[in-house]
């Protein structure tokens, strides 16, 4: 089964893949008639928009990295998945990377900062003391949402303020969390 592209549609109502496009997104600056004519098509075609394909075209998504230390980490795991729940309404993503128990996360976040847009990173399962130095040189905002301790669990939720004024609290991650829609 062939996959029907904007230039067919366009093609088929002879019109610019520019006007198919202004039609796709609901565009005011199209005439009724024509407006009609490539919904026809589109209809006829079954032709369904790719979100990858607009997501490079127009590149308006901000991503939040979630670094997760432990690929097998079922509580680490959890919390980002309902992270990227959460993310479905907001205008930016969260972008999930698992990395091993060895992986430089600040490594990581380096790496994902130059591949993707990123407007913050939350480190899950990673421990930020003794690291200052690699957490100001990625000139982004970060929150460390859990990391080891020697809690029953393995895994604490405090107030990092009171360890190092820079590491802030949870109340510090809402201007990156509360950007909505």
């Amino acid at each position: 089964m062939r996959i029907v592209t904007i230039r067919d549609v366009a093609k088929n109502a002879g019109v610019s893949i520019s006007t198919v496009s202004r039609v796709l997104n609901n565009r005011p600056d199209v005439d009724a008639e024509t407006r009609e004519k490539v919904q026809s098509v589109v209809k006829k075609l079954r032709y369904i928009q790719n979100p990858n394909a607009q997501n490079l075209k127009q590149r308006s998504v901000d991503f939040v990295a979630v670094v997760v230390r432990g690929r097998f980490n079922l509580f680490l795991t959890c919390i980002a998945e309902h992270m990227l729940e959460y993310g479905k309404d907001c205008l930016f993503q969260f972008f999930i990377e698992f990395i091993d128990e060895r992986a430089d996360e600040f490594e990581t976040a380096r790496r994902l900062y130059a591949e993707r847009r990123l407007i913050g990173v939350i480190f899950l399962g990673s421990n930020p003391i003794g690291r200052e130095r690699d957490i100001k040189q990625l000139s982004l905002p970060c929150v460390f949402a859990i990391f080891p301790s020697p809690s029953y669990h393995g895994y604490d939720v405090t107030d990092y303020r009171s360890i190092h004024p820079e590491y802030g609290t949870i109340q510090d991650s809402c201007p990156i969390t509360t950007k909505t829609a």
